[in-house]
Parts: C-alpha cells; structure tokens; sequence
C-alpha cells in the first residue's frame, strides 16, 4: 500500500487502545484481508458493544460510552482516528452489537501484492541461515512462563538446544551449556546477575550469558558489564538478538 506510515500507526493504536478500553475478558484480533484492490484493515473485540443508536456520538470528541470507572479518559481516540481518516481519504466501517462486541475496519489502496514462492528451493537458504546456534546448548532462566516459552521456542528455531528454568534451584539442576540467557528481575528479588554468577561458580566456567530486560536503567548493563556479560533489552527483538549471537560466534565465545 502507498499511505503515511505514522498516520496509519495512529489509527491502528487508537483502534487497538478503544478495544482495549472496552473488553474486559474474551479477545482482540488485529489483521487484514484483500478486497479486490484494496487492503482492509480491521480490529475486532469481543468487548461490550455499541448500541446502535450511539454508533454515530463515539466519533465525536470528548464522547465516552462510560465515564470514570476503571478507565477514566477524555474519550479522544475514536475521534482523532475519523479525523485522520478524513485527512487520509479513507472510510473507516464500524459494526456493533451491545455484548457482542465491535468490529472497526478501514479500505486502503493496494499498489501491489508481494509474490511469495512456495519453491522449497527458494525457501531452503532461508532456513539454512537461521541455524544460528547449531551445535550450541542455551540455558533460558525467566520467571514468565510466557516469555519463557516464546525465547526457547526461538532459539529451538535457530537450532539451539534448549533447556528452561523459571527459578534459580531449577536453573542448578540443568546441564551445564555454552550460553546462559538469563532475565534480569526474577522472582523473590533475585537477580539474573546472581544467577550467572551461581551458574558459574557450579560449573567452574567462565559460560557466556546475556542478560535481558525491559528495565530501561542504564546501571543494569553496567552491572552485566562488571561480571562480563552482555545486555540486551526486552521487548526481545530478534534481529538485534541474531546481530549478538553471529558476534558471539565469530569472537568464539560461542562454539562454531
């Protein structure tokens, strides 16, 4: 599509942020679909509805279905998004039903479809280039089950062989490994510093660990400097983390 980068960003977070507002329980969908020659854009919640004959008020400013409560609020999203819009020349659709849930969506012209081969010889390098840690054995020590799950789950990805623990006395039961990717904040005030250090001093080996966090205090990568090791923040964004593993691998702390 041809449109303004920020001004879409917009709409899609002021979109996403109502939705948000408004389902307390059930799910938000965010995702798109062709339209012949158009892209549609939609965010979908299962949240409480608008009725019918407030669909129109929503979009004006200062407009609130519901004041104060847990989400106090001047209620200006939903009419920056019809400014934009406007300004955009594009329509924005609503659908409701009060209980049900609501349904935003807007048409933006496609200037062309990506053509994605599915010629597993054009796929194979692909995959063959992610194999980044092949050979090498990571140890993932994060107090979120969730995050726990999605970081093994990409270094199993690019060939690691992976173990998990969300606790200290967990983390000492595994198998010593080449990398330890610890998070910085644990549970019962215990840091992914101490736990380096604990590992290592198991061990006896100087392991090479990374330390991850969304904290943005600039003392806990000095902190992972002191005990030499390196920092990198969270949300975890992947090539960032492949651009530090490739320099781990060609400055051989980790195994070729």
């Amino acid at each position: 599509i041809l449109s303004d980068r920020k001004l879409l960003t917009r709409i899609i977070q002021n979109l996403l942020s109502n939705a948000l507002r408004y389902t307390h329980q059930g799910r938000i969908v965010v995702g798109s679909r062709r339209r012949g020659k158009e892209l549609e854009l939609w965010v979908i919640d299962t949240g409480e509805g608008i009725p019918a004959h407030k669909q129109e008020e929503i979009f004006k400013e200062f407009h609130q279905l519901q004041s104060g409560g847990d989400n106090p609020g001047l209620g200006l999203g939903l009419s920056i998004v019809e400014r934009i819009c406007r300004l955009m020349d594009v329509t924005i659709n609503l659908s409701s039903e009060p209980n049900k849930g609501t349904a935003f969506n807007i048409r933006l012209p496609v200037v062309s479809w990506d053509q994605q081969s599915t010629d597993e010889r054009n796929i194979a390098p692909t995959m063959i280039n992610e194999q980044l840690l092949n050979d090498v054995s990571v140890l993932v020590v994060d107090n979120d089950a969730r995050v726990l799950e999605a970081t093994a789950s990409l270094l199993q990805q690019w060939g690691a062989q992976v173990q998990t623990a969300p606790t200290l006395a967990q983390a000492t039961a595994a198998r010593p490994v080449d990398l330890l990717f610890v998070d910085y904040h644990l549970d019962d005030g215990l840091t992914g510093i101490e736990v380096v250090r604990e590992l290592r001093q198991q061990w006896h080996t100087e392991v090479t660990a990374i330390i991850n966090s969304a904290d943005p205090d600039e003392q806990l990568r000095e902190q992972a400097l002191d005990i030499n090791a390196h920092f990198i923040p969270k949300p975890l964004k992947s090539g960032a983390l492949k651009r530090l593993i490739k320099r781990l691998r060609s400055s051989q702390h980790l195994p070729e």
